[in-house]
């Protein structure tokens, strides 16, 4: 976590008020990270509904044998378990984004072996991530918070 402080000594009783706001608002970035955490849960949706990776990378298709047991081709889809998991949790100095299914998460984030019985090779389907365009919706939204705090 990134800490800023501020020592300063200035008579100007308006810009003086300015930066008390600033400094309030960053000592509680939760607004922030509601805005940021709805954001990356739209993004993560738009990734399952793409079926590509943060980086736009299209994810490894289904297996044939796979593809014959499902209803519909939409990876990663079939039940909605692991899409309809995603959440995020803001506090006024972090923010935490992902899924509480950790097992079943981290073999369909980074590939791996799996399966009852017989184990079977999973392929890395990323999810979760920031994309470029993440990144820079991040940026705007800390600046969006720092400008109302500082406009009052």
């Amino acid at each position: 976590m990134a800490t800023i402080k501020l020592n300063y000594k200035i008579e100007d009783k308006a810009i003086l008020q300015g930066l008390r706001r600033l400094e309030r608002a960053g000592g509680n970035m939760r607004t922030a990270f509601m805005d940021i955490g709805e954001s990356m849960l739209l993004s993560t949706e738009d990734r399952f509904n793409n079926q590509v990776d943060p980086d736009g990378r299209p994810w490894v298709e289904l297996a044939d044998s796979t593809r014959k047991r499902k209803r519909h081709t939409k990876i990663l889809s079939e039940r909605l378990i692991l899409r309809g998991s995603i959440e995020y949790i803001p506090s006024a100095t972090q923010l935490e984004w992902g899924t509480r299914l950790q097992d079943y998460s981290r073999i369909h984030q980074f590939g791996g072996m799996a399966g009852r019985g017989r184990l079977v090779k999973i392929p890395a389907r990323p999810y979760l991530g920031i994309s470029a365009a993440d990144r820079d919706l991040i940026i705007r939204k800390l600046e969006e918070h720092y400008r109302r705090a500082l406009n009052g």
